[in-house]
């Protein structure tokens, strides 16, 4: 999945993937309130 836009409150499932090879040039905060697993460059951090 490749996500374009954002929304208050958005819930997804557990094959949510938000990738962007070449990333937005934005700025971006993230509070997670669910167990996640996060990558950078193909790598779990």
């Amino acid at each position: 999945m490749r996500m374009d836009e954002i929304g208050w409150h958005s819930v997804h499932g557990p094959e949510f993937i938000n990738e962007r090879e070449h990333g937005t040039g934005d700025w971006v905060f993230l509070l997670i309130k669910s167990p996640c697993r996060i990558f950078v460059n193909g790598e779990m951090q």
